[in-house]
């Protein structure tokens, strides 16, 4: 067997560098036949192929063509300030800020405010998705403590 016929038959089969060099055979095709060489071959390239190119699943599940055809609804994420018992500040995000501060005030929230309880919510700010909340919530974090006052305290008047 030819190296071009090898080509065309398998595009892209490349060596498999993820595996271990001793486990590697050194195959000279000229010396297996035919047959042997292409189930050899054929289980190599089945098994060493992109996953892009690997077969999927013919038809989807009903309950997933539903949930595809129905329009995608962004999740509004916020981002929120608790008081805790100390005076200290906490920042966090959350898609329900009231169900995440009554997490922090029976002890199921960060470790932070478990020690520091009870707390209060002092300011909330809606963002447009989680990877926006996180970067508001470092932004935040950030800021010196009497800014972190003055935003939570510009929010209520």
């Amino acid at each position: 067997m030819q190296a071009d016929f090898l080509r065309k038959v398998y595009p892209g089969v490349q060596p498999a560098y993820h595996m271990n060099k001793q486990h590697w055979n050194s195959v000279y095709p000229d010396t297996l036949p035919e047959e042997e060489l292409r189930a050899m071959l054929d289980d190599s390239y089945r098994l060493t192929q992109p996953a892009a190119q690997k077969q999927r699943a013919a038809a989807p599940k009903a309950a997933t063509a539903k949930k595809a055809a129905a329009p995608a609804k962004e999740k509004q994420w916020q981002v929120y300030l608790l008081r805790c018992a100390d005076d200290t500040l906490y920042t966090g995000i959350a898609l329900d800020v009231a169900k995440r501060a009554a997490a922090h005030n029976a002890g199921r929230g960060a470790k932070y405010t478990r020690s520091r309880r009870p707390v209060t919510v002092l300011y909330t700010e809606s963002c447009t998705g989680k990877s926006a909340a996180l970067q508001r919530e470092a932004a935040i974090k950030k800021l010196p403590r009497a800014q972190k006052l003055a935003l939570a305290n510009g929010a209520a008047q």
